[in-house]
């Protein structure tokens, strides 16, 4: 691998995997209005849809994750997303083409999540959360990169701390990267409900 100006290549020229920008992340870069609206538009599970078009989402996504990430990633995150709900979690799921489910708490009005899980990647929204308390604290969002980065073979760079970084499904068959993202969740959702019940 190469380096410069702070950026790794490989043998072949290219930035590494974790350095690469999606669309979404060059518009909010950019400060395009439209970087809101890839973030917000494919949410799903906020009452207004009925119990039926949410199953069909759920198994949807499912079949999505199955295909893309094989039967230990689907069965990883079915367990992580059954952990979620046992605590009193909520899922959201998606409506666009590409299916996806949220674990999500709700604080007021307001829906808080801290990944997405899609076909073959899991997300960390850093940019949605850098809007929302208590993770508009840069500090707390620092904590939740570093908790990330406990498991095996995650490393999510600084500079995307204000981005939408993402590690794969598949990374989560291992049981060690497994109980970090776990882990990462309970402290998510501890961290909400204290600082919701502060300002209540």
């Amino acid at each position: 691998m190469l380096r410069a100006e702070g950026i790794v290549f490989d043998d072949a020229g290219r930035a590494s995997a974790d350095q690469h920008i999606t669309a979404r992340e060059i518009a909010e870069l950019l400060g395009l209005p439209i970087a809101a609206d890839l973030a917000e538009t494919e949410a799903a599970g906020d009452g207004s849809l009925s119990p039926q078009a949410l199953t069909t989402l759920e198994e949807r996504f499912l079949h999505q994750l199955n295909e893309a990430s094989g039967p230990q990633a689907a069965g990883a995150v079915q367990r992580l997303l059954e952990h979620w709900r046992s605590r009193g979690g909520e899922l959201q799921y998606g409506t666009s083409a590409n299916a996806s489910c949220a674990p999500i708490i709700k604080v007021g009005r307001q829906t808080m999540y801290v990944i997405r899980f899609y076909a073959k990647t899991a997300e960390i929204p850093f940019s949605v959360l850098r809007k929302r308390k208590p993770f508009d604290d840069p500090a707390l969002r620092e904590e939740l990169r570093q908790r990330l980065n406990d498991a095996p073979g995650v490393d999510i760079p600084v500079a995307k701390l204000e981005l939408y970084p993402s590690i794969k499904n598949t990374q989560l068959a291992n049981i060690a990267v497994f109980d970090v993202v776990v882990a990462a969740l309970d402290w998510f959702m501890a961290t909400v409900t204290a600082s919701d019940e502060q300002e209540g």
